[in-house]
């Protein structure tokens, strides 16, 4: 009996000591203005465990003791490496390269350094000083070689758009 007790003890303390782990909590802030980032991930590096900030940027996750790193990153943000202190305040600088400006076209969307085709912007300015009552409408005159009439007499009916020859 004391045998089979001391063996499960040694297990026990095994299986404690493999499993023995730390939780880290902390917050991501953007460098520019301290404001909280909204779902930054936040990953232990060598592992599989990470987490994302919640709303008021914080987050707590729960490591093995053998990492020592923790990987933040954040969309526009350039990725951060910070050591896994018991309470991290990791603040992201802003990278404007890695945002490529889209442009969102008839079938899909492109980016615009491989956008072939001819493009025209129609900003709010132009918008806000007709009484416009859809999309379409704000679209007609405002946009070269674009006209845009019913489909039918309907009312509420789809517009189309008349292909000019």
């Amino acid at each position: 009996m004391k045998r089979l007790l001391s063996t499960l003890m040694a297990v026990c303390i095994i299986a404690l000591c493999a499993s023995a782990s730390k939780t880290v909590k902390g917050k991501v802030v953007s460098a520019t203005d301290n404001e909280p980032l909204i779902g930054a991930s936040v990953q232990a590096i060598g592992s599989n465990q990470g987490t994302g900030t919640d709303i008021n940027g914080e987050f707590t996750v729960t490591i093995n003791d053998n990492v020592t790193h923790l990987r933040v990153s954040y969309v526009g943000y350039r990725e951060q490496i910070v050591a896994a202190a018991s309470y991290a305040t990791v603040a992201l600088e802003e990278d404007d390269l890695t945002l490529d400006e889209v442009m969102v076209v008839a079938y899909g969307t492109t980016k615009k350094t491989s956008f072939t085709g001819s493009a025209q912007a129609v900003n709010n300015k132009k918008i806000e000083t007709r009484p416009i009552t859809s999309a379409t409408k704000a679209l007609e005159g405002n946009v070269g070689g674009i006209q845009i009439g019913g489909s039918s007499g309907q009312p509420g009916a789809a517009p189309r758009r008349k292909n000019k020859v």
